[in-house]
Parts: structure tokens; sequence; C-alpha cells
């Protein structure tokens, strides 16, 4: 492949992509941040391949939403084990939480990935 570039290139570049997407995915969540920021790093250092800088955002993008949909649902287990409301069905912020996480999921997945430039 003539036009590929190793992952730690394509890092370098996409930098700002991973910055803004992490921020569009957490704001107000520094913690959040850093750690979706990590994770989609992760995701390009991980493949040892020439790609396409392309290729390395896409990989990047659902490394992001593969840690969002985790978290989502190891916060839900997490609430409904403490919590005997939500086990009884009173509550059902969880539930709540995790279906907007999924319908932010979805819509990243529907956007464009290369518009962050």
């Amino acid at each position: 492949m003539s036009d590929g570039v190793l992952p730690i290139v394509a890092l370098q570049e996409i930098e700002g992509f991973i910055c803004a997407t992490a921020a569009e995915l957490a704001p107000g969540d520094p913690a959040g941040r850093d750690d979706l920021e990590q994770e989609m790093r992760l995701a390009v250092l991980e493949d040892d391949s020439l790609h396409t800088v392309s290729y390395f955002k896409r990989r990047a993008a659902w490394r992001a939403m593969d840690y969002l949909r985790r978290e989502s649902r190891e916060t839900s287990r997490r609430d409904d084990d403490v919590d005997v409301e939500k086990c009884l069905g009173y509550d059902n912020e969880a539930a709540e939480k995790h279906a907007a996480v999924e319908d932010f999921v979805e819509k990243l997945a529907g956007r464009k990935i290369d518009q962050h430039g």
C-alpha cells in the first residue's frame, strides 16, 4: 500500500480529531475525556500495519464508541447492584442513560468521520 502510514505517524496527524471527538463525547467530564483519548490512541497504536490516515481515524472513532457502550453497561450494572428501587422497576434512570449513550453512538457512527480534519 503506497499511501499507507505507520500508526505513530497517523496518531500525530489525527491528534486534533481525537481531542475534539473526546471533548464532544464527554463534555464537562475531564476524566472521561482523558479515558476516551487514551482508548482512541491505543486503538491506533495497537495496529502495526500501514494504513491510510482515514483508516486510523475510523479505528479510533469505533474504539471510542465501544468504550462508551462498555462504560454504559458497566454503570448500569453497578447502579442495578446497589439500588433496590431500580431492581424493583421504580427508577428507570440507568436504562435511560444507556439508551442515550446508544443514541449518541448511533449518531456518531452515521457521521462522516473525516469531518474533524
